[in-house]
């Protein structure tokens, strides 16, 4: 029995050393083509898959585009754990707020089914670079290339000799969509965005072809279709080219505009061209920055973080017009547009390094914010396509307009910038998740200098309170504190003394949640009580009723405006230096296992 294993074992050796030879084979085939995208100078250590896996958010995305510009893609799928990708958008709109126009090469002549399957791809295959995206269709045996443009895209498909070769083209929004071929290498579609938004596109394959569409459910031969959920789909000769391109390219304005975007960036680019332009783009973005010393681990995470600081926000600019979702309206501008910036995540960091890298650039942003401002009524908080995007809390925008202006960035209209950040501070709600006018909450925080809590149990009573969101009192108080500090600045900056004498009292308003005995920021209900909670885990999912997807022991610090008050409210530096340590040094004090289980059950509750 023993020999009878040693010799099966011996067997086994050559189909061993085999699978170990084609495994080093193909790993090093994988390293020498991302090496050969690699890029000059630092780009080499910008690595988009970063981030790719959230284990309790969302994940980054491994975003294709120029710096700052409006075309985006990357491979729809969960994340990078997922080993199939379900299609290819010709534009991802907001990095987490949708796409638009989906593409699937199959190697079949397609069904009704077709749009439906998903495609494995290979991992050590796909090289994802900021201006070029590659992947290996494993059981379809394509290989998928893509570049961007600023309002374009090109897309270009290798198929397998004599094979089957279609592209499959659907829409990800509900609303009303269209797709019509205007000739057999030619398409036209409009795909309705949140309900309202028209994104138009005009495309080109490099061949002509057998082409239908979809509606009702029904593969038809007919070369255009209008309604929901509407498809089209093109059939290429199964004899002819192996290699399908389709440039293409997308507009908020018209149809006509499309086209116009399409003849302007597509003159005389082939796909090698345009790869080397994003290179260019991107390289002078990236190097910009010089390092000295560092390992190589410290660099991919400090160069990949710069290309992440270009990826938002967007200009949605074409030909010296735009479409503003603050009004629904065509506007004409001689300066780029922006949109896409989620400034609860952005003010604290990206802004101000965009103050240094790009400071022209910066002011486009901030004159941007102006206009939403002039077209709303508002100053927005989130802005993105389709108007001010309600998420999370607090006024931010102010604390960016005050770092400009301070650093002398005043290319824009300061008086109006000041106007909006002032409306925001005294007429807006400051409730989480929610846009418009103030309520009584809002005016119980005026006049007492905190956000009213719940108690643990007590059922909400205000219907303006998002279901979900809840009042988050202690982060609304500490966001707001910082936020109107800074309004108070910028009007000390600008003469408004009683301006600057009003907000200054209010940035103070975070000592009123400072439970000296606790030592940290607790709630109080609308009598001015102290709630007895737990900062570590009470507040349900997320801290929700009193912090904002984190606990008490993280906002504690967020006193960004007043270090050396918070030092006072411990009583010195050295209770500050020891309250500090305990944060990062004490346990949580159960399971983490038993905390994640914790946070799914309540989720699914």
């Amino acid at each position: 029995m023993t020999r009878h294993f040693f010799e099966s074992t011996l067997n086994w050796k050559p189909i061993f050393i085999l699978v170990l030879i084609l495994n080093i084979s193909s790993t090093a085939s994988a390293q020498e083509t991302q090496n050969d995208n690699g890029g000059s100078g630092n780009l080499k250590y910008v690595d988009p898959r970063i981030g790719n896996v959230g284990q309790l958010l969302e994940p980054t995305r491994p975003t294709i585009q120029l710096p700052n510009q409006m075309i985006r893609m990357f491979p729809q799928r969960k994340d990078y754990m997922d080993d199939q990708i379900s299609s290819f958008p010709l534009n991802i709109v907001s990095h987490r707020l949708g796409e638009v126009f989906s593409l699937k090469p199959v190697n079949t002549v397609p069904d009704i089914n077709s749009w439906k399957g998903k495609m494995a791809y290979d991992y050590d295959l796909e090289v994802t670079r900021p201006w070029y995206y590659s992947t290996y269709l494993v059981d379809n045996d394509i290989k998928v290339e893509f570049v961007p443009g600023k309002k374009v895209g090109y897309y270009q498909f290798s198929f397998k000799a004599n094979s089957p070769r279609s592209l499959l083209l659907g829409v990800y929004n509900e609303g009303e969509s269209e797709f019509k071929f205007i000739s057999d290498s030619e398409i036209t579609g409009v795909e309705t965005y949140h309900e309202n938004i028209k994104v138009y596109l005009y495309g080109v394959f490099n061949t002509g072809a057998t082409v239908g569409t979809v509606k009702g459910n029904q593969l038809l031969e007919e070369r255009s279709a209008n309604g929901k959920d509407i498809r089209a789909w093109i059939t290429f000769p199964q004899n002819g080219a192996n290699e399908i391109t389709f440039k293409y390219a997308i507009s908020y304005i018209s149809a006509a505009q499309a086209r116009k975007n399409f003849d302007k960036e597509f003159q005389s680019e082939s796909f090698g061209s345009l790869k080397k332009k994003g290179e260019k783009a991107w390289s002078d973005v990236i190097n910009q920055i010089k390092t000295d010393g560092g390992t190589e681990a410290q660099k991919r995470s400090f160069y990949t973080a710069l290309y992440r600081s270009s990826e938002r926000m967007v200009d949605i600019t074409e030909d010296g017009r735009y479409f503003s979702g603050f009004d629904n309206k065509i506007h004409q501008s001689d300066r780029p547009f922006y949109v896409d910036d989620w400034v609860w995540d952005t003010y604290l960091a990206l802004h101000p390094l965009r103050t240094i890298l790009n400071p022209s650039q910066e002011e486009d942003m901030l004159n941007s914010y102006v206009h939403m401002y002039e077209q709303s009524g508002w100053m927005p908080t989130f802005p993105v396509l389709f108007g001010d995007h309600a998420c999370m809390n607090g006024f931010h925008s102010t604390v960016s307009f005050l770092d400009a202006y301070r650093k002398g960035l005043r290319n824009y209209d300061v008086a109006k910038a000041y106007e909006g950040v002032f409306k925001n501070a005294t007429a807006a709600t400051m409730l989480p998740w929610k846009n418009g006018p103030k309520t009584d909450l809002d005016d119980f925080y005026y006049k007492n200098g905190f956000f009213p809590a719940l108690h643990i149990g007590e059922k909400e009573t205000n219907p303006a309170v998002h279901d979900f969101e809840k009042r988050q009192a202690v982060a609304i108080t500490l966001g707001h504190s910082y936020d109107d500090w800074a309004l108070g600045q910028l009007a000390k900056d600008l003469g408004k003394t009683a301006d600057f004498k009003r907000f200054s009292a209010r940035g103070q308003n975070y000592k009123n949640l400072w439970d000296a005995k606790k030592q940290m920021f607790m709630p109080k209900d609308a009598k001015g009580n102290w709630i007895n909670i737990d900062p570590k885990f009470d507040g349900g999912m997320g801290g929700r009723d009193y912090y904002d997807e984190n606990n008490g022991w993280t906002y504690l610090w967020q006193v960004q405006e007043d270090v050396n008050g918070l030092i006072g409210l411990f009583g010195g530096k050295t209770a500050f230096e020891d309250k500090l340590d305990q944060l990062y040094r004490e346990p949580l004090g159960r399971s983490k296992y038993a905390s994640r289980l914790s946070s799914r059950m309540l989720q699914v509750l």
